[in-house]
């Protein structure tokens, strides 16, 4: 089980990757998971609960999950 502190530090190195490269949150998991050579489903466990917020956004964008009803802001 991954720590407050190592999940704080991927998902900041997560954001940094996605500034850096202008790419999306899957992406930029994908990507720095395979540059520190970090199996995915150990990348998706530090991903912080804001950062799987916007990755499941992601997907539904991309229709890779069904996308949810939401309230209009």
């Amino acid at each position: 089980m991954p720590t407050k502190v190592e999940i704080e530090r991927f998902s900041k190195d997560i954001r940094g990757v996605m500034v850096q490269h202008q790419i999306s949150v899957l992406d930029a998991v994908l990507h720095h998971a395979t540059k520190i050579k970090l199996e995915v489903e150990v990348a998706a466990q530090l991903l912080s609960e804001e950062l799987k917020q916007e990755l499941k956004i992601d997907a539904e964008r991309l229709n890779l999950l069904t996308k949810t009803s939401r309230l209009p802001l």
